[in-house]
């Protein structure tokens, strides 16, 4: 039987309408998407067995709503509001034999749809063709064009995870997930014959070969006075005159030669190098770089601290909520900064 699940997205309308068939199998899968002043509706045709009430259709829908979010999700940056609003068979005939899904009208406030142009359905519709309407593999040759899709399918599933997960620290998961799959492919990918290097290079590839200096200001720009304290300090000798004068300056190697000064006179004070004590290494240059205004090389150490982060939270079974002022605003800000790095990265993939 012909089943039509319609779902309405409430938090973004497409600029113009968008039609997609997909044909996995030997039954036709067609997606209608449709805006309308308050959101926009989609709309779900598929084949699949009969029961009342319909739970096993209501299943499958939501399985190729999720398809479609996926494939969409790097594109928008944000998880889209879905809710479904009807599941009924598609012809009249049948559907006299059903009773139809009621859903209650909403009744909280919800905000103003953002747009979805024009540019992003065809990237999003072209995607959709590419990523999930691939045919079985069928000769050897075929087999690594396959697997790729297949991990791609892996980052998309993860992002879009990350995207819709209300729990900061769930959100945290999925992303990281979706990041080391994204910069360990993108390494085997640029370096089919090299040996796989740490993670920490791995990542600092990643970055500084694919993005570019204002894709990674505009990800760091909102954070410009909260992120150098949630950083490991780089600490500099001298007044505060001298210090702005050398932080005026940009120069990358004057900055070098005083924090090592810094370093060198707590170890005459001390007795020991305060740095060859930490245990906790990752995104210790980010303030040389953020003071010479080198965002690629910033960012790449943001997300260096980031995977020590990460090591504590999947190794160690600690979440280190202690170790900054703000543990809501710590996780908040690490999470969008890993969806907006994850979602260029998807669209340069993707692309």
């Amino acid at each position: 039987m012909i089943w039509k699940a319609s779902f309405v997205i409430k938090n973004y309308i497409f600029e113009s309408p968008m039609t997609i068939n997909y044909k996995p199998f030997t039954s036709e899968i067609k997606y209608e998407i449709l805006p309308n002043n308050k959101g926009t509706k989609v709309s779900i045709v598929f084949d699949t067995e009969v029961s009342k009430p319909p739970a096993l259709q209501r299943r499958k829908a939501l399985i190729l709503l999720s398809a479609f979010k996926e494939i969409s999700a790097p594109f928008i940056g944000e998880a889209f509001d879905t809710e479904l609003v009807e599941l009924i068979p598609a012809s009249e005939k049948d559907r006299k034999e059903y009773d139809k899904i009621e859903v209650p009208d909403d009744l909280f406030f919800a905000s103003k749809p953002k747009i979805v142009r024009r540019d992003i359905i065809e990237k999003i519709q072209k995607s959709f063709s590419e990523v999930l309407t691939s045919k079985p593999v069928i000769s050897l040759e075929e087999l690594p064009k396959y697997q790729s899709l297949v991990i791609l399918r892996t980052m998309l599933r993860w992002y879009n995870r990350g995207l819709e997960s209300k729990n900061l620290l769930d959100k945290f998961i999925s992303l990281w997930v979706t990041f080391n799959v994204i910069y360990d492919s993108l390494w085997r990918r640029d370096h089919p014959k090299g040996k796989r290097p740490t993670h920490s290079d791995r990542i600092l590839d990643c970055i500084c070969r694919t993005l570019n200096e204002d894709e990674c200001k505009q990800i760091l720009e909102p954070y410009e006075f909260i992120l150098p304290d949630q950083m490991p300090p780089y600490e500099l000798i001298g007044t505060r005159q001298e210090l702005d004068e050398l932080i005026k300056s940009k120069d990358i190697k004057k900055i070098e030669a005083n924090h090592k000064k810094f370093l060198d006179k707590e170890k005459q004070d001390l007795g020991f190098n305060k740095k060859d004590l930490l245990v906790y290494t990752y995104g210790l240059d980010f303030g040389k770089y953020w003071y010479t205004e080198d965002w690629i090389s910033s960012l790449a150490q943001v997300l260096l601290h980031t995977y020590g982060v990460r090591n504590s939270v999947f190794h160690s079974g600690e979440i280190p909520l202690e170790e900054v002022p703000d543990s809501y605003q710590f996780w908040t800000i690490r999470n969008d900064i890993l969806c907006k790095v994850n979602a260029l990265l998807l669209v340069k993939i993707l692309a």
